[in-house]
């Protein structure tokens, strides 16, 4: 018998990329791929981008009538407080303390107080500059007030 060598398959043009390459088109990052073109713009999407920028916007609102109450251990306290808002940005509802911690017997008699300024400070914000497009988002709101706010 006989052995014959055989010759090793030479390597076939891969049309797939080597190394870190990608299969998204150019245009990804605008949305105008041809495949959404008969179908409008894109959703609104929602990430931490929109998330900081909402919660910087609402921040914006409540700081200017927030006034933490002053006292032994007051600055401890943290009050949240839920409330619900319609498309135009005003007040579904009364707003509502929902929860406090830091709460010590130092400051025990801030307590109260602390909960009633940050519902005022909901009271008087004005919302009515919040992006529509993300109302779900911002319809039914529960905050943290502190001294930092």
């Amino acid at each position: 018998p006989t052995s014959r060598a055989t010759p090793a398959p030479s390597p076939t043009p891969s049309t797939r990329p080597t190394s870190g390459g990608s299969r998204i088109g150019a245009d990804f990052l605008e949305g105008s791929s041809a495949s959404t073109g008969t179908r409008g713009s894109p959703a609104a999407t929602f990430g931490q981008t929109e998330r900081a920028a909402l919660s910087s916007a609402i921040t914006r609102a409540l700081r200017p009538n927030w006034t933490a109450p002053s006292g032994v251990d007051a600055d401890q306290l943290v009050t949240v407080v839920a409330w619900k808002l319609n498309r135009d940005g005003t007040l579904n509802g009364q707003p509502r303390c929902i929860g406090q911690r830091g709460i010590t017997d130092s400051n025990r008699p801030q307590a109260q107080l602390h909960c009633e300024r940050a519902i005022r400070a909901v009271q008087l914000a004005n919302f009515s500059s919040l992006p529509e497009q993300f109302y779900s988002r911002w319809n039914d709101l529960e905050w943290e007030f502190d001294r930092r706010l």
